[in-house]
């Protein structure tokens, strides 16, 4: 039902191969500047149910309080693929949530600095939880060759606290806890060439 549901939202190209649906605020990382667009009046309604169940199954997560809601498609076919990465620190906050819908995937860590790897299986509606180290510390990724068939992540970020008690950042929040509904002409891409 949830994907369904996804479906019902315009996905946009988005790098390594993969499609997105971004509610939430836009950054410039480089600058440093975030700016709320004007498109973003709230999740979608499927986002308090995934939030709610992630915050009841996990004490770490006391006070979690997203203010993007990412969704990512990965099609095998595509290549799709997640470069490793930290996810930026001076906007988002010390915990990440993910659900994995859709295929199951493999998530691998690599620690720089010890030259490490470590893989971490995501079954099919599965949810992980980034904080501390592996938030911090080590880089995350999916590759390519780790995608079968079409694997949906949704992945919740909470604001820096010093963000989060900007102006922009007590919008982002006000917005981030409305219900925001799709437009009537929204179709997946694979949908618009039927």
């Amino acid at each position: 039902a949830l994907l369904q549901e996804l479906r019902g939202w315009p996905w946009q190209p988005s790098q390594s191969g993969r499609w997105k649906q971004d509610f939430g605020p836009k950054a410039n990382f480089k600058k440093r500047a975030v700016k709320l667009p004007e498109g973003f009046v709230g999740f979608p309604s499927f986002a308090p149910r995934l939030v709610g169940r992630s915050l009841r199954a996990c004490a770490a997560l006391e006070g979690f309080e997203p203010v993007e809601c990412l969704a990512l498609k990965y099609e095998e076919e595509r290549g799709a693929n997640h470069d490793f990465h930290i996810d930026d620190t001076w906007l988002w906050g010390p915990r990440i949530v993910g659900v994995t819908l859709g295929s199951p995937t493999v998530m691998t860590f690599i620690h720089p600095d010890a030259g490490l790897a470590l893989r971490a299986a995501l079954p099919r509606r599965s949810a992980y939880v980034l904080s501390g180290s592996a938030r911090y510390e080590w880089q995350h990724g999916i590759l390519a060759e780790d995608v079968r068939g079409e694997r949906v992540a949704i992945t919740f970020r909470e604001l820096t606290e010093e963000t989060s008690a900007s102006d922009i950042g007590q919008e982002a929040l006000r917005r981030a806890r409305c219900v925001a509904a799709p437009k009537e002409d929204a179709s997946p891409p694979g949908d618009r060439d039927a």
